[in-house]
């Protein structure tokens, strides 16, 4: 039985009976002198006589669909969380930092600093001040694996960390050294009463002296070809320095309304002039700058104390930390500045934030007393550095276990 249909949901363009047979005598006629002339005659005939049921749109290549850029996804919730007891809660100081070169976190709790070895899941405790004294900054260097610590007793402290042994302590504060930077064997320290010193790390010697803001200095870094430090303060001022040349400021940055602990230099191949700093609660932005030109290239609303920034190593990302009212960490497409995510898990402000190696996840330390991990890129991400890096620090957080971390 033949079942007609009357309707199709294909479409067919309508083949008129004279098309047919013009088609068919026409294809009769070439075939008796198939010559490369008319050939093409044929060919030119087909595509161009309006009656013919081809078209010569139809036959174009298409232009290809720009294509749309998908977000990615990225969790919401940590996926560890440990106990951080004893944490100064001080919006400026700076407690936390990942080693680039070693993989291994540094965490200032109290009067102690506590080692986390991604490679070997060991927990260490590295430091144990006096009595009344205070951790009050972590750097490590990126050269020779040195772990700078400073403290309130105004001094800073160069260890060892493999031989777990104190190799300098460098004086010329007189009030607690809350921000450090390295830049190569120089360490640049900046503490309380807003004094800058930059020593050479080796002899101990001090190469600059500088008063470099009216109060506490609270945000220190050197960009990542050495061209500039950056340093904020709690006297709302933004500086940019070149202190191998000159011991006055290249640029005073004075748009924040609020102390300007987080400064962050922009990693990327070409783009170390960029600096990115992100003001307290009276100001709640975050800045882009120019160190060329001193030009203010992005202002982003963040409606949020900012506490620390991060540049992402796997995509061209901003991240920041964020105190009252929602106490989370935002991550910004950059340049367009648009949101990609935010994470929440902290009950209070995330004070201090930082990137392991590879880039794929972030270590975050808040009021609440805890530290979380969080994961910025799945399994499959493509590595930076060595490939078992990321395995290893997911062998390293499922066995995490410490009395005074856990």
């Amino acid at each position: 039985m033949m079942i007609k249909y009357a309707h199709s949901d294909r479409f067919i363009p309508s083949r008129r009976e004279n098309d047919f047979a013009r088609i068919g005598q026409q294809l009769k006629s070439k075939m008796r002198s198939p010559t490369k002339v008319n050939k093409q005659k044929t060919l030119q005939e087909g595509l161009t006589n309006k009656n013919n049921m081809f078209d010569s749109n139809f036959i174009k290549s298409p232009k290809p669909a720009a294509k749309k850029k998908v977000k990615r996804t990225v969790p919401a919730s940590s996926e560890r969380s440990f106990d951080a007891p004893d944490l100064v809660d001080d919006y400026y100081l700076n407690l936390l930092d990942w080693g680039q070169r070693n993989n291994t976190l540094a965490v200032g709790l109290g009067s102690s600093v506590f080692l986390f070895d991604g490679d070997t899941c060991k927990v260490s405790q590295l430091v144990e001040l006096e009595a009344q004294s205070y951790i009050t900054s972590v750097s490590w260097s990126s050269v020779s694996g040195h772990l700078a610590v400073g403290t309130s007793d105004s001094t800073v402290q160069i260890w060892d960390v493999e031989a777990e042994k104190l190799v300098r302590r460098l004086t010329g504060h007189s009030s607690r050294v809350g921000a450090l930077a390295w830049r190569g064997s120089q360490l640049s320290s900046g503490s309380r009463n807003g004094l800058l010193l930059n020593q050479d790390v080796n002899s101990t010697s001090t190469l600059a002296t500088i008063q470099a803001h009216n109060q506490e200095l609270c945000g220190l870094k050197w960009s990542a070809d050495g061209s500039y430090l950056a340093s904020g303060g709690n006297d709302n001022t933004l500086k940019v320095w070149n202190i191998n040349q000159s011991h006055d400021p290249k640029f005073v940055f004075r748009q924040h309304s609020a102390a300007v602990k987080a400064v962050a230099w922009c990693p990327y191949e070409g783009y170390n002039h960029i600096l990115a700093s992100g003001g307290g609660s009276a100001d709640g932005h975050i800045r882009v700058w120019n160190a060329h030109s001193g030009a203010c290239l992005k202002d982003i609303n963040a409606e949020s104390q900012v506490c620390s920034l991060q540049w992402g190593t796997v995509d061209k990302e901003l991240i920041s930390s964020h105190g009252f009212s929602r106490n989370h960490i935002s991550i910004w497409e950059y340049p367009s500045a648009e949101p990609v995510a935010e994470l929440i898990g902290h009950s209070a402000r995330v004070l201090h934030t930082s990137l392991s190696p590879d880039g794929n996840r972030l270590v975050s330390l808040a009021s609440d007393e805890t530290l979380r991990f969080w994961r910025l890129y799945p399994e499959t991400t493509k590595k930076q550095v060595k490939k078992s890096s990321q395995q290893e620090i997911k062998k390293s957080l499922s066995n995490f276990s410490h009395p005074l971390l856990r």
